[in-house]
């Protein structure tokens, strides 16, 4: 690859390197609301990894799950109002459905 191709490839990236606060981490979100996959390259699993979202995706920052917590399951409910929260703001933080926090595991690679 040339310089200018890692340049700006490095440029793309940069948004979705992870978060610097602890209790959230960037999601890939479709405009439907369902979860798309970060495509990543970098360093070795469980290292901040740089990252970007697949095309059409957008990113969003979500809140982390709390210890003992766990995300709402995925469903076509969980998706609309993910998509109704995410077309207010790119913030997921704050939000709840069925009474559950909107988080996300930190591990899940759909999380950066």
């Amino acid at each position: 690859m040339t310089r200018l191709s890692l340049l700006l490839l490095a440029a793309l990236a940069l948004p979705l390197i992870a978060a610097k606060d602890p209790n959230t981490r960037k999601i890939c979100v479709y405009g439907d609301g369902a979860s798309a996959a970060a495509v990543c390259f970098g360093q070795a699993p469980g290292d901040d990894d740089i990252c970007h979202c697949a095309a059409g995706a957008k990113e969003i920052v979500a809140p982390v799950c709390a210890p003992g917590e766990r995300a709402p399951p995925e469903s076509a409910a969980f998706r609309h109002a993910r998509r109704d929260a995410i077309s207010q703001s790119n913030t997921l933080v704050g939000v709840t459905f069925n009474d559950r926090s909107m988080c996300v595991d930190p591990r899940s690679r759909t999380t950066r």
